[in-house]
């Protein structure tokens, strides 16, 4: 479809595009956080048994917001938070997002 359809058929002058980007990393250290668990295990095992179980994740939301008439981007939006991507924080960042492109959209009509 071309924009002017799109604009037509959902009867409005903008556009949202969103999505979540999930990261998993390796992690570091894990030769010496096995290697401290063997050597001094009761008093490691604090440190090191988070370290070995816990993954190492970024998710990034992001929004972006077109302008269909002028075909300016209204808004462009990206989140990060050094968690796994748990459902009830994504949903809060998208909520935050979709409340900011709100007030963009209500600044730039007045």
């Amino acid at each position: 479809l071309r924009i002017e359809e799109i604009a037509k058929k959902y009867n409005s002058n903008h556009i949202a595009i969103m999505g979540a980007i999930n990261f998993i990393e390796r992690k570091q250290g894990i030769g010496w956080a096995i290697f401290g668990t063997i050597c001094v295990p009761f008093l490691s095992w604090p440190l090191t048994i988070p370290h070995l179980l816990k993954k190492q994740t970024d998710t990034f939301v992001y929004t972006i917001v077109f302008d269909l008439k002028t075909r300016e981007t209204m808004m462009l939006k990206v989140s990060h938070t050094g968690i796994a991507d748990y459902r009830d924080v994504t949903k809060s960042i998208v909520y935050d997002h979709l409340k900011q492109a709100n007030r963009t959209g209500k600044k730039k009509n007045h």
